[in-house]
């Protein structure tokens, strides 16, 4: 046991394992900095040359609305999160945000499985997307342990996410591997240290009149989070990953030609700010 941990641990007179779960007092308001990058290189389905890079970077505030020891009822409001859309040929740019009498709400359990969300379809976005930021936050939201966890400890989570692709879905298989590594102690709140390592694999399939196309792709990558189990909110969220794959071409008895794909995302989020809201 780390000196830190076992100071944290006798401080608030827990025993030798830390409950780390969501559950922010209700009125509680916190702002999070949001920044995601996102690059695509390589032939799409049809053979035709792509290679886009996608920035936003923006903020949301999240009130919680209540809190018990099963679930955690959320409303989100953002002013508007930029996003840059750039390509060989254009470069796009717009925004996401909330209206002002419509802020999204989600509701998730205390290890961050999320329940339900509404309001979602009420975003409104300055561009077409085919992936809905619903989707995005049931995808990849963090999961906390639903046992108590001293450092070393591990826990693990395995996710099924389907991207819309040129008229295919392309199913990407992500495992997610979270190590509690510490608790660091501040001057302000103490924070639970944990890692994350992902690994992911992803497969899609069109036929196009007698030739199979098919997409193959492994990846991986690794991140960290800081959470504060006195507000249980996170403060931290950061994770890179990157996946290489290949396109194929596929008669019944041949492989016809075959090029190569390359997908990378990087995201950072950061608390802003908190204040209670009465």
């Amino acid at each position: 046991m780390s000196l830190s941990f076992a100071n944290y641990i006798q401080a608030t007179g827990n025993n030798d394992r830390l409950n780390l779960k969501f559950q922010p007092q209700p009125g509680t308001l916190f702002t999070y900095l949001l920044q995601t990058e996102l690059n695509m290189e390589g032939k799409d389905f049809l053979a035709k040359e792509i290679s886009m890079g996608i920035s936003a970077n923006g903020n949301a505030s999240v009130l919680t609305i209540s809190s018990s020891s099963d679930t955690i009822r959320l409303a989100i409001t953002t002013p508007g999160i930029m996003v840059n859309v750039t390509t060989p040929e254009s470069t796009l740019v717009g925004t996401i945000r909330t209206q002002p009498s419509q802020p999204l709400e989600m509701t998730l359990n205390s290890s961050g499985n999320i329940v339900s969300t509404k309001n979602f379809e009420s975003l409104e976005q300055d561009f077409h997307s085919n992936i809905s930021f619903a989707q995005i936050l049931f995808d990849y939201f963090p999961l906390l342990p639903i046992q108590p966890v001293s450092p070393g400890d591990i826990w693990r989570d395995k996710r099924y996410i389907r991207i819309p692709y040129q008229g295919i879905d392309i199913v990407i298989i992500l495992e997610t591997e979270y190590k509690l590594e510490d608790v660091l102690l501040s001057k302000e709140d103490p924070k639970a240290y944990i890692t994350t390592s992902y690994k992911g694999s992803a497969y899609g399939e069109k036929l196009f009149n007698k030739a199979l196309v098919v997409f193959r792709g492994d990846g991986g990558g690794s991140g960290f989070i800081h959470f504060l189990p006195s507000k249980g909110i996170l403060s931290t969220y950061e994770l890179t990953f990157r996946l290489e794959g290949a396109v194929e071409v596929k008669l019944p008895s041949q492989t016809i030609t075959s090029w190569p794909f390359s997908f990378f995302v990087s995201s950072f989020v950061s608390l802003g700010g908190v204040r209670f809201q009465k």
